[in-house]
Formats: C-alpha cells, sequence, structure tokens
C-alpha cells in the first residue's frame, strides 16, 4: 500500500486545511464531502488519509472571501463618497 508522503510544504492534510481556514477538521471533512466548489485532494487513501495542493486551497479560501465581502473598493473612492468638512 503506498503511504501519503509528509507534509511537503505544497501539500495539506484536513487538519492542515482546517488550522488555514479556523475550523474544525470534521467540517473540513464535510466540505470536501459535500461542497461541489471545494477543491478535490490531490491524493489520497481514504477520506480520512487525503491531501490537497495548498495553493488550490488558498485560492479557494481568497475566492470565497471575495464572494462574501464584495469588491473591495479603494481608498480614494472612498475619500470621494465621504462628506466633507464644509458641510
Amino acid at each position: 500500500m503506498a503511504a501519503i508522503p509528509p507534509d511537503d510544504g505544497k501539500t495539506v492534510s484536513t487538519s492542515g486545511i482546517a488550522a488555514l481556514l479556523g475550523m474544525s477538521p470534521a467540517t473540513i471533512r464535510a466540505w470536501a464531502d459535500t461542497r461541489e466548489d471545494f477543491p478535490r485532494p490531490c491524493m489520497g487513501l481514504s477520506k480520512r488519509t487525503r491531501r490537497w495542493d495548498r495553493a488550490t486551497i488558498l485560492a479557494w479560501r481568497d475566492e470565497l472571501r471575495a464572494k462574501i465581502q464584495g469588491p473591495a473598493v479603494s481608498s480614494e473612492a472612498q475619500a470621494s463618497t465621504a462628506p466633507s468638512s464644509n458641510e
């Protein structure tokens, strides 16, 4: 039986994803099994022994944050909509 290599910094385990996202490993396992948008593992022996590409997980996390927070507004645009001190 082939063993999954130790963490090489390029891949991340369920527990590693949980630490990155501030979630429990059980939540990550559930997301991996049920969310269609959750990245597929790049290697694994079972549902409990899987590894994901770290860069893919971070990109997925950033994409979710952008969807939740909406487009970023530049500080210049915010300043132009702020009331002036003369009003």
